[in-house]
């Protein structure tokens, strides 16, 4: 059994990193999407349309082109088929500001600065799925 992850990252080799490093702790089947509005328009069909698409984990970067990573976390806290969903905050800004943007996500963790430490994150993530379901 595989988990789904929805990846909203707008950077094309920090969304492939985050896939690596979490391929590397579990088996999961990734969708990435690299627009806020994007992100939002596939939630809400999965949360409407196709059930079967809704993540069990959303890696959401704040810094999108359209809807910024602020928007989509409020969409899917906001819907009641949706706020279940882990939502893990991955950005290079300090985690005073990640805080301030996104205060109730399950969990915040900076993009690393290396390739080793990168791809090592994938547990971090994973306890946020743990941490969220233990609640």
């Amino acid at each position: 059994m595989s988990l789904n992850v929805l990846i909203v990252e707008d950077n094309a080799v920090d969304a492939m990193l985050l896939q690596q490093a979490l391929a590397r702790e579990a088996v999961c089947a990734f969708t990435v999407i690299d627009q806020g509005d994007e992100a939002v328009e596939y939630l809400r069909s999965a949360a409407e349309e196709a059930p079967t698409n809704v993540p069990e984990l959303i890696l959401l970067d704040l810094n999108l082109p359209g809807a910024d990573g602020v928007e989509v976390f409020n969409f899917v806290r906001s819907k009641v088929k949706l706020r279940h969903i882990p939502v893990a905050v991955v950005s290079s800004s300090p985690r005073e500001i990640l805080l301030s943007r996104a205060a109730d996500a399950d969990c915040y963790v900076t993009k690393p600065s290396n390739l080793e430490e990168y791809l090592a994150i994938g547990k971090e993530l994973l306890s946020c799925v743990g941490d969220a379901h233990r609640l």
